[in-house]
């Protein structure tokens, strides 16, 4: 712990020396698997797709005090905040905060207000779980402020000398977005007092594993994903080959456009009419070659979603995603990017998609 990190702690001791001789709140970590969320055209979807996280669950409390005497690490941490957003202390806040992700200037001011105004006539509830990868730590707290309780993520990261240091503001860290999408999720743990996790046998179908960071500070985060080339023989390669095969016949029309949108989600077709109405004539032309272009040569099945690498005649991969629709195959978010988009475009991935052996070097070894 830095010098400064200690000083701030002796005051935070000798202020609210009370708060610290409460019963410690205890929990065991666990490994668990949560359902990747993806955000279609149509609203979020649960998928087949498993994220592994390190989690802790704590008991559920009124009024939250903070973890305790023998609080350590990030439990420490969090204690620390609490007591400093209860001073409107934003020097101490920002020394308690990480000094490469969480010191901002614009964004650490602007979070330090809103942190203050709602711990002045709000309270935290109840802290329900923790979550644990490559260096970060997630609190998920329970807020009740100006008559509405919801819930938040407090977020931590391990700095160099140990110390777990406060993000006032957001990361971009890819596992802590999609671990966020599953946490907002209609089955998540903000909207369920028990969220839905990966099945056993979702778990053990899963035939490639791929790290979400490139961050090698412990627990790995790791995505567990059915994934086949699209040469296999499988009812799933079958329909999606037929899908892309439909949607080049359609656009093989001079006046294509009523022909091709009910290969595309509601949301994608209407924004396709829209575009196609003001669009030149070279514009639609290049459109048409580019899906014309679209070779598949991977098929992951995240059922419902489905997510499908293809290959353009200049070795260019492309993903398209489709969702099931009246016993047919549709191409959704062809509009949209999501942070599922993130994963799925991430250079692991793009680099495992070129190797001769597509993804060979992420496959699991049964």
């Amino acid at each position: 712990m830095t010098p400064t990190r200690l000083i701030h702690r002796s005051v935070v001791l000798s202020l609210f020396g009370a708060l610290w001789c409460l019963p410690a709140l205890s929990a065991a970590a666990r490994e668990v698997y949560v359902p990747l969320t993806f955000n279609s055209d149509s609203g979020p979807v649960q998928t087949k797709v498993c994220l592994q996280v390190t989690e802790k669950r704590y008991p559920e409390t009124q009024t939250w005090q903070g973890f305790g005497r023998s609080a350590q690490g990030a439990e420490e941490a969090m204690d620390q905040v609490q007591l400093v957003f209860k001073r409107h202390d934003k020097e101490a806040l920002r020394q308690l905060s990480d000094p490469i992700l969480g010191r901002d200037p614009k964004q650490f001011d602007d979070q330090a207000k809103a942190y203050f105004d709602q711990m002045e006539t709000g309270a935290i509830t109840t802290i329900s779980r923790e979550y644990e990868f490559s260096g970060f730590v997630v609190f998920l707290a329970r807020l009740h402020w100006m008559d509405k309780t919801f819930s938040s993520p407090f977020i931590f990261h391990q700095e160099e000398n140990g110390a777990f240091g406060f993000l006032p503001y957001r990361t971009n860290d890819l596992t802590f977005q999609l671990l966020l999408d599953w946490l907002n999720a209609p089955w998540g743990p903000s909207n369920q007092a028990e969220p839905a996790y990966c099945s056993e046998a979702t778990i053990t179908d899963s035939n490639y594993r791929v790290p979400t960071s490139t961050s090698t500070a412990s627990p790995v985060p790791f995505l567990l994903l059915n994934g086949a080339p699209a040469t296999q023989s499988t009812d799933l390669v079958a329909r999606t080959n037929a899908t892309l095969q439909g949607m080049k016949k359609a656009l093989a029309a001079d006046d294509w456009i009523d022909s091709f949108v009910p290969f595309i989600s509601p949301e994608g077709a209407k924004r396709l009419k829209e575009w196609y109405r003001t669009a030149s004539e070279q514009d639609k032309i290049d459109y048409k070659q580019y899906i014309m272009e679209q070779d598949p040569f991977f098929v992951f099945n995240a059922s419902p979603l489905v997510v499908v690498y293809t290959k353009t005649p200049a070795n260019m991969v492309q993903i398209m995603y489709f969702m099931p629709s009246g016993g047919n195959l549709v191409w959704t978010n062809s509009t949209r990017v999501t942070v599922a988009d993130k994963l799925f475009k991430s250079a692991e991935l793009f680099k495992a998609a070129m190797l001769p052996k597509p993804f060979s070097n992420l496959e699991i070894q049964k």
